[in-house]
């Protein structure tokens, strides 16, 4: 949905973890001595939904994405919110970005490390955010979990709201860790119908396989939790994990 379908992004539920999560970046921050202003650093920050919470919260926020048309929707909602002076937004490839200077807190959500699909990919990712942190500086990510995969990243679903219905017919590869989604998309306007299509593709990355290229990468793994969005009420499983490390 990153670039044909970057403006139904918000609208398939991540707002609500954005709270949830942007919540936990300012948790984790505090608990590591991380102040206000900053500033922090969003790999993969897509539309900007948690970016923008941060800012209008006080904090300075760098974000950075490949996809120049979830960017779009993140400058459009800058410019509504008036947070421009707290955002810098810049088109970039998150395995290898290079600040000028080091900030504390780099922070890596919305299963972005699961779009890292081979190990050089991965292990590229972790080394950009070690690469932009100073000594005992904080990195904090979420990863989706192969439960989550198992269930519903398999079969066909659909949804709709406001003049678009979306449908979507998932698989998970078991022996690869590979999950792939096609999302079709029928908007109506006022003068036709418009469908579109785009694929998504995740890579299920275990926790022995996430600790031991962390730490290849300079990380000392400091957490790593179990976590449900709120919205969801699920007590036998848990659909993500949240590491945070620190830069040696």
């Amino acid at each position: 949905m990153y670039t044909k379908l970057a403006h139904l992004y918000d609208w398939t539920g991540v707002v609500d973890f954005s709270i949830d999560i942007a919540d936990i970046i300012q948790q984790t921050a505090a608990q590591h001595g991380i102040t206000m202003p900053g500033p922090l650093l969003d790999l993969g920050c897509g539309t900007g939904e948690t970016a923008c919470l941060l800012a209008k919260a006080g904090w300075q926020v760098i974000g950075v994405d490949w996809a120049e048309a979830m960017l779009d929707e993140a400058r459009r909602k800058v410019a509504e919110a008036g947070i421009s002076q707290n955002i810098k937004l810049n088109v970039g490839d998150i395995r290898n970005t290079r600040l000028s200077k080091p900030v504390p807190m780099v922070y890596c959500v919305y299963d972005t490390v699961n779009h890292m699909l081979v190990a050089p990919d991965l292990e590229a990712l972790f080394a950009s955010a070690h690469r932009n942190l100073p000594p005992g500086g904080v990195f904090l990510f979420d990863v989706n979990t192969e439960a989550n995969f198992l269930k519903f990243w398999q079969g066909k679903d659909k949804d709709e709201g406001p003049n678009v219905q979306l449908s979507f017919e998932a698989s998970y590869d078991v022996e690869r860790g590979r999950a792939v989604v096609a999302i079709q998309a029928a908007e109506h306007t006022e003068s036709q119908l418009v469908m579109t299509q785009e694929l998504v593709t995740e890579q299920y990355w275990n926790d022995e396989t996430l600790r031991a290229t962390l730490t290849g990468c300079g990380f000392e793994v400091t957490g790593c939790t179990p976590f449900n969005p709120s919205t969801l009420e699920l007590e036998d499983m848990h659909l993500k994990t949240l590491w945070v490390c620190k830069k040696g």
